[in-house]
């Protein structure tokens, strides 16, 4: 029997702080000449101990280790014939004594939701590493403070397959219905999350039955216990597809679950008590202005497809690629044209709210009932110059319209000019809206950077979704880094960067002044047309300046350090490297996981730069002349 006092290697048992999977936690300290440690230090149980499921926990939690809301591993070892498991102490215990302390729930709806956030973070960055956590609960989230900290990864396992098989373990009460077939996903933990969310508003469980048995029979049977109608709608809404008996209804991902909490948190649009006006349309195949490009002496393209790009023939005849570009004069002009007809979705009312689409995780809060409600549009406006006249000059402008690098890369390139960048009717961090003028031209990439443009330079594949065309994903801001570092080795005439969020957005903008640069259906990937994964570059509709994918398919990280607003921002089209939250970088376009709404040219993202690799994350490439 081991014993308070006693020593177990450099640790030294004070008190028992509880039980986990498999085995007793105790707090214990280690003393050393410069300082005392307090650790939680885990001991297996006494019945035998299995020294795979040791060497297994400790591998998953080294390698979920490193983020403020999942609890760091800091020793694994065999100390005096005892294996023994080693982590922070969070000396404000756990989740489960704080509602005890509270009365069984929250003590108010904001710090809930709050702690939700903190929940889905620490879960964010598993997912990201492909581990489920398998048993969340709140004795297994400890707290600093009040932030929550994710523990005990007995059960945890990295996932090779998307809802692969495994033995039923777990909490009855934190388990969804698919677990109790041995079907385990990213989804479980959304399950779990939601059962949490629910317990701290409402300070009872959805499945309230206390018998192993009634229990499993209610999971497997029938519907949750409705939450209070007291709780504000868009929470109501959460907790619904959170939890979900059905995986294909319920939220595909903590990602989403995380983005709708979000504006929970943080709403910035409100909800009108009558939907405004909806703009007066011609037809119901309104047409819209399509742009032309007159290069100086040269012969109009028409085609908006062709815009900014010189022919495949005419590239291969020209200089060798990526040779400095002479100098001439083009004007970009506005004439009228058709363009594919609007399309307003399909909308239906639900509990007094007007839904977009009838996609099962669809995003029901902030801006998607922005959206549904005419706040936001689903239209491109016509071309407009925010200067007041209708051309847009640069001295540069007859620059060879397309290149290619040695790896395949097309390269296209963008004009100077001046833009409107943010917008009026969207989220505080998309305002002021303010001018921003893109001195230089540069090249940007046709397409996002494909599986097998990373696997030449970085000899690796990091992609959930596998494909030699399909854009890599899974990568971080600081992978991205890398893999541009890697680039410029190359020493091929031209700097490679990522696009500063200015450039990001003129470029997707291309001209156009609305929420999309065009038609959303055919210029991009979203949750309602993706089939939930991505799809080879190049598909959909390019924009007026020959860019494709920019709305949607995988989120796109730029140069920048996350604000909060635009107040102080560049207006040179500069990266924003000073200032901010120095803890996150902005990432741009929506990805094949969004509705429409998170599409929209001005909408901006922000994670982590260095652990942030979810199957949304992708990288789009800037090539500027080194003689420029």
């Amino acid at each position: 029997m081991i014993r308070a006092g006693e020593k177990i290697g450099p640790y030294t048992l004070i008190s028992k702080l509880g039980r986990g999977t498999f085995g007793v936690v105790w707090l214990a300290e280690k003393r050393t000449s410069l300082a005392v440690t307090k650790v939680a230090l885990k001991l297996p149980n006494d019945d035998g101990i299995d020294l795979e499921a040791v060497r297994r926990e400790a591998a998953v939690w080294i390698e979920a280790s490193g983020h403020p809301n999942v609890l760091s591993i800091i020793d694994a070892d065999i100390y005096d014939e005892q294996v023994v498991i080693v982590s922070e102490f969070a000396p404000d215990g756990s989740l489960a004594d704080w509602l005890k302390k509270h009365g069984g729930k929250a003590p108010t709806l904001e710090s809930a939701v709050e702690m939700t956030a903190g929940i889905l973070d620490g879960l964010m960055h598993l997912h990201a590493r492909r581990i489920i956590h398998r048993d969340l609960k709140p004795a297994n989230i400890l707290l600093q403070g009040k932030n929550p900290r994710l523990a005990d990864f007995g059960l945890a396992r990295v996932l090779k397959t998307t809802g692969q098989s495994s033995n039923v373990s777990g909490t009855y009460a934190y388990m969804p219905p698919e677990a109790f077939d041995g079907k385990r996903s990213e989804q479980t933990d959304v399950w779990s999350a939601g059962v949490i969310l629910y317990q701290m508003l409402t300070g009872r469980l959805p499945y309230p039955q206390t018998d192993d048995a009634a229990l499993i029979g209610a999971l497997l049977t029938r519907e949750p216990e409705p939450p209070p109608d007291n709780l504000p709608p868009a929470l109501r809404e959460v907790l619904k597809y959170s939890l979900q008996k059905n995986p294909a209804e319920r939220y595909p991902s903590v990602v989403v679950m995380r983005e709708a909490l979000r504006d929970v948190l943080h709403p910035s649009v409100p909800v009108p008590t009558a939907p405004p006006a909806a703009p007066e349309l011609d037809s119901p195949t309104r047409k819209f202005p399509a742009r032309t490009v007159e290069p100086v002496d040269a012969p109009p393209l028409t085609a908006p497809n062709l815009v900014w790009k010189t022919s495949e023939a005419e590239r291969q005849e020209s200089e060798p690629q990526f040779a400095p570009p002479q100098k001439t004069v083009a004007h970009v002009s506005v004439s009228e044209g058709s363009s594919p007809p609007f399309k307003s979705g399909v909308m239906k009312k639900r509990r007094g709210k007007v839904w977009l689409g009838v996609a099962a995780f669809l995003v029901t809060i902030g801006l998607a009932i922005a959206v549904s409600l005419g706040v936001f549009s689903s239209k491109t406006d016509s071309v407009s110059n925010p200067l007041g006249d209708t051309r847009a000059t640069s001295s540069n402008d007859s620059r060879r319209q397309s290149v290619t690098n040695g790896i395949g890369m097309e390269f296209v390139y963008v004009p100077a000019g001046s833009f409107m960048m943010g917008s009026e009717n969207g989220e505080a961090y998309e305002k002021p809206v303010h001018q921003v003028t893109i001195r230089e031209g540069f090249y940007m990439g046709k397409y996002e950077v494909t599986q097998a443009q990373w696997q030449q330079v970085m000899g690796n594949n990091p992609s959930n979704f596998k494909g030699d065309n399909l854009p890599v994903e899974t990568v971080s801001w600081d992978d991205a880094q890398e893999f541009i570092r890697k680039l410029n080795a190359q020493n091929d005439g031209y700097r490679y960067r990522l696009p500063s969020e200015a450039e990001w957005e003129y470029a997707c903008r291309a001209g156009t002044t609305g929420d999309y640069a065009g038609e959303v259906d055919a210029m991009g990937w979203y949750a309602k047309n993706s089939g939930k994964k991505t799809h080879p570059v190049g598909q959909k509709q390019a924009n007026s300046f020959g860019l494709y994918d920019l709305h949607g398919n995988v989120l796109e990280w730029c140069e920048d350090w996350y604000h909060d607003s635009y107040n102080g921002a560049p207006t040179d089209g500069s990266a924003w490297i000073s200032g901010g939250d120095q803890q996150s970088r902005v990432l741009r376009g929506g990805s094949w996981l969004f509705d429409s709404p998170f599409l929209r040219s001005a909408v901006r993202e922000s994670f982590d730069p260095g652990d942030s690799r979810y199957y949304v994350h992708g990288v789009r490439v800037v090539a500027v002349s080194r003689s420029s």
